[in-house]
Formats: C-alpha cells, structure tokens, sequence
C-alpha cells in the first residue's frame, strides 16, 4: 500500500513498517537503546512518548515514529 500525504516530513520521505508484535517490540528496544529520538504520532517525533494507537491499513495499532539519518520519517507499527 502506498499512502501520498501532504504532511509528516518537510520534503523527505515517509516510510512505514508493519511487522508482528515481537518484531515491533525489539524494534522499538533498539530505537530507545541507541538514544533515537521518536514519538507517538508524526508530528511527535521528540518527546519521547509512545507507542501510540494510529490509525493504518489494517484499523489502529501500535506505532512510533523517529526519524532515519537522512531525515526521513520512519513509522514502525503492529496490528493486535
């Protein structure tokens, strides 16, 4: 699925990756370990806070935002 939305990032990219709920769970532990900035929503990315309940393809899961080296916005996310 591929989603064009206007907003999230300042002329970079968005990506997003849907994975199971272990899968999330050590993605999320590496982000936090290695000291990546992110957040619960997009425009959140920062304060530390999440995982939020976004809304996907598949209904609402959790999900944090951060963003990669070059600036992109990367949404890791699960489905329960």
């Amino acid at each position: 699925m591929i989603q064009l939305a206007p907003f999230g990032t300042a002329g970079n990219e968005h990506y997003a990756y849907a994975m199971s709920r272990d899968e999330f769970e050590r993605a999320f532990e590496r982000v936090k370990s290695a000291g990546i900035p992110y957040g619960d929503a997009y425009d959140k990315v920062g304060t530390n806070a999440g995982p939020g309940n976004e809304p996907g393809a598949r209904g609402p899961g959790p999900t944090v935002y951060f963003f990669d080296p070059s600036h992109h916005l990367v949404e890791i996310r699960t489905y329960d």
